[in-house]
């Protein structure tokens, strides 16, 4: 743990992984999205699982907790949230979610888009 990686933003870290897997398929960073081929995703994407701690969330939650009914009522709560997101950010045709802009509250275990809560 302590490594440099743990401090970078997500999106920083998915490119950091990105542009060298782009550039071993002969595709320049400035490639649109369309372009990427979705072979190199799945190579980004199991790279960074790799390198990435083992359920996070699930601490976070029981971490939170005072109580196992406690730890439930959080569990509901993230579930609820997520499932009330999701489906909103579908009718509305949201794009652009990741993790520099879905935040979880630690206080009340509740997804929050922070650009349009």
């Amino acid at each position: 743990g302590g490594g440099q990686e743990e401090e970078r933003a997500p999106g920083a870290l998915f490119y950091g992984e990105l542009v060298p897997a782009l550039a071993r398929r002969g595709l320049a960073p400035s490639a649109s999205r369309e372009e990427w081929p979705v072979e190199v995703l799945r190579e980004v994407w199991r790279s960074l699982v790799a390198k990435s701690p083992l359920h996070v969330l699930e601490q976070e939650v029981w971490g939170g907790a005072a109580s196992s009914a406690h730890w439930l009522q959080r569990q509901g709560q993230l579930a609820c949230s997520l499932g009330v997101m999701s489906v909103l950010g579908w009718v509305l045709g949201l794009g652009d979610r990741h993790l520099a802009n879905i935040l979880l509250d630690q206080r009340t275990c509740q997804l929050l888009h922070i650009d349009y809560n």
